[in-house]
């Protein structure tokens, strides 16, 4: 991860990740809604953990896209936060996943890492894994991650 010397993340937003991780804090209402848990946080790298049940299952019965989107957009979205500089946040523009390997419910723990490549300091450039239990790649994404002034929730 390459971060401009003056954009330095702010300890805060960087801390709450950490203790929604541990479970000190609550986590956004739709991590819940899907089933995913902050696993862990460091500065510019957080993974997203994920058990799929009988519930994330499309019309063919494998998991459906969307969570993968879904475990994607919340790894390198948290991943791009954790080093925005104090004050501001960082929001999705542009998300694109290239889908490998299916996931079944049965499969196991399913991860999804979310990585910054370059955080400017206007936009933030992310890219992630998604791996199932097996350690095997089942979708690949890049995200680009405006950065802006802190929402007041």
């Amino acid at each position: 991860m390459t971060a401009e010397p003056h954009d330095r993340p702010t300890a805060v937003l960087l801390e709450h990740l950490r203790a929604v991780a541990r479970g000190e804090r609550a986590a956004a209402p739709y991590l819940d809604l899907l089933g995913l848990r902050l696993e862990s946080v460091e500065e510019g790298r957080v993974v997203v953990a994920f058990d799929a049940g009988p519930q994330h299952l499309n019309m063919i019965g494998l998991v459906h896209g969307g969570v993968a989107a879904g475990m994607l957009d919340t790894a390198l979205g948290c991943a791009a936060q954790s080093v925005c500089p104090s004050g501001r946040s960082a929001v999705t523009v542009e998300l694109k996943i290239m889908y490998l390997r299916p996931m079944t419910h049965d499969g196991g723990t399913v991860r999804a890492t979310g990585s910054v490549m370059k955080a400017g300091r206007r936009i933030i450039a992310c890219e992630g894994r998604v791996e199932d239990a097996q350690g095997r790649l089942c979708a690949h994404a890049t995200g680009t991650f405006a950065v802006g002034e802190a929402s007041p929730a």
